[in-house]
């Protein structure tokens, strides 16, 4: 996820590419979401507490309460982020001239 973000962003013009703060934003949303996506993982969903999140994340609760609303909000993010991926994934197939097959085996 990182490095697709950091690219996007390096393939900008100057004018265009986001200032400090915002990439500081995107920086400490990346982090807090990263943690409770690994936390949600090693811990299940409904076991990880906003407070392990930001411990994880080596922030305050604040902080975390200025990106998410709540640690829901995460994991529903995340899957919009999945979906959106799906999609991405249908276009690339339906456009491809390779057998299904062929196309699915060189996603895995």
């Amino acid at each position: 996820m990182r490095r697709t973000v950091d690219k996007k962003i390096q393939e900008r013009p100057p004018s265009m590419r986001p200032g400090r703060r915002e990439r500081h934003k995107a920086e400490m949303r990346d982090r807090l979401m990263g943690n409770a996506l690994r936390l949600f993982a090693d811990r299940g969903f409904a076991e990880t507490t906003v407070e392990d999140i930001t411990e994880a994340a080596d922030v305050g609760k604040g902080t975390f309460f200025n990106y998410f609303p709540s640690k829901e909000h995460i994991f529903a993010v995340h899957a919009a982020m999945q979906v959106e991926k799906i999609h991405e994934i249908v276009a690339q197939a339906t456009e491809s001239n390779r057998p299904m097959k062929q196309f699915l085996d060189e996603l895995a």
